[in-house]
């Protein structure tokens, strides 16, 4: 079993409205529910959801080691203009080691942008984590992790922190392979936690309807 731990921390804004608009009448440019950091067996999975997005162009996700000097890990592109929710993830690939830092910003059709708020994870050591395939999936996913034997909780936890699934399970030492359906899940990045009496496994998943 890995020794990682992983800690994700908010400072209490979720609107990008709060910095974009401070000084002007327009609308906000995106209700932001949510921006997580999760390590997952790849390095880290960003997500985020929107409940509206009014001239949106794209996203960038940004990291730091210090939480002062961020640099990009990529981009993401924007609905544009939307009334629904909208689920969205980039994976960092090369976290390092130790707390890590990320945030999001976003920039409108005319340039203009702003931040999120700053989540932090900590990465004792790399860790093979939860492997989860097919991914994306519309119906069934497969999971694979290492187990030290005994009692288990499967949960399955959507981007606001909902428990969309539950499942108790006695399995023995060594690696395990089982699957969940997944057909009547919405759209939308779900994490998947594997919990024991010493520590918390995570991966996650997208869901796609095709």
């Amino acid at each position: 079993m890995s020794s990682l731990a992983t800690n994700t921390q908010r400072t209490g804004l979720t609107d990008f409205g709060d910095f974009a608009t401070a000084q002007s009448t327009s609308p906000l440019p995106i209700h932001l529910l949510n921006f997580d950091a999760v390590v997952v067996k790849e390095g880290v999975m960003t997500n985020w959801t929107t409940a509206t997005e009014i001239n949106n162009d794209y996203f960038v996700v940004e990291r730091s080691r210090d939480g002062i000097d961020f640099t990009s890990v990529g981009e993401v592109d924007g609905a544009g203009n939307s009334t629904q929710n909208k689920s969205y993830s980039l994976l960092d690939k090369d976290p390092g080691i130790g707390i890590i830092y990320y945030r999001l910003k976003q920039i409108d059709y005319d340039g203009k942008f702003s931040f999120s708020d700053v989540v932090a994870v900590k990465i004792k050591k790399a860790t093979t984590g939860i492997a989860v395939f097919p991914n994306p999936a519309a119906s069934n996913i497969h999971y694979q992790y290492e187990s030290s034997g005994g009692h288990i909780q499967i949960q399955v936890v959507d981007v606001i922190g909902q428990i969309v699934y539950q499942e108790d399970a006695n399995e023995k030492a060594g690696t395990v392979l089982s699957e969940i359906d997944i057909k009547t899940l919405p759209e939308g990045v779900y994490s998947i936690l594997i919990i024991d009496d010493k520590e918390t496994q995570k991966g996650w998943f997208v869901k796609k309807n095709k």
